[in-house]
């Protein structure tokens, strides 16, 4: 049996990276086969992990592109066949201004103007994302400017009673390999006190916890304990996104 009805032949799959990855590994794991006229799939809305992205390659048999946008001002950015993510600036003016966060370094916030809202104008509004803008030019021969993007909302970030402030990128890294996990989410209770939560058919190991939590002693704060805890499934924001990390308001 299929994973589409016979008489659906898509061209492109677009969809929240949660989303696309969970059909992905029921796509692989119960063997389905994917359309021949499958060409692409862009993932939006939400962060892309290299392991999401291998997961939905595999399952669909084609390339995995990512999109950026928001719910105020959609279709930013996206990635080209070359991995480079490439500004539409026909329908946005993109800015990325340094600015010092609350500990004092530096960071490149994204301002986003939008050249197609003629309704409710947003100009030069603060995202919450970080990133740069890149020069050069892209083999792919597109005539759209260069970006780098960074990986979350200024929100997510993790807080220390020392004032240090965590990208959330550190605690992704710390799952790569960790094959077995299908969902995960760091929550931070208090400055003391950070969740991981799991949904993975299998529970770590103690020699797995251990390492997780040496490393956030060592990098982040040794009176930062680590709880694990185990869902069957991670409740999504309102509008439908994953966060992996809830950091403190």
């Amino acid at each position: 049996m299929g994973a589409f009805h016979p008489a659906l032949r898509p061209v492109l799959l677009q969809g929240y990276a949660s989303l696309l990855s969970e059909v992905a590994r029921a796509v692989v794991e119960n063997r389905l086969s994917m359309p021949k006229t499958l060409l692409g799939v862009y993932s939006t809305a939400e962060v892309l992990t290299d392991s999401q992205r291998q997961c939905m390659e595999q399952a669909f048999g084609c390339q995995v592109l990512n999109q950026y946008g928001s719910r105020e001002i959609p279709n930013i950015a996206c990635e080209c066949r070359h991995g480079n993510m490439h500004v539409f600036t026909d329908m946005v003016m993109l800015e990325s201004v340094p600015q010092k966060n609350e500990t004092g370094s530096n960071e490149n916030r994204l301002l986003v103007t939008s050249l197609t809202n003629r309704l409710m104008p947003m100009i030069r509004y603060d995202i919450g994302d970080s990133g740069r803008l890149l020069g050069g030019a892209c083999g792919c021969g597109l005539p759209f400017p260069l970006m780098e993007m960074g990986l979350c909302r200024q929100n997510d970030h993790i807080r220390t009673r020392s004032g240090k402030t965590v990208h959330p990128s550190y605690f992704n890294r710390l799952l790569y390999g960790k094959t077995q996990i299908r969902q995960y989410q760091r929550v931070q209770h208090s400055l003391n006190r950070i969740s991981l939560n799991l949904v993975a058919p299998q529970a770590l190991n103690a020699d797995t916890l251990a390492s997780l939590a040496l490393s956030i002693h060592q990098d982040i704060d040794p009176q930062l304990s680590l709880e694990v805890h185990y869902f069957d499934h991670i409740p999504c924001t309102v509008s439908g996104k994953h966060r992996f990390v809830i950091g403190l308001t």
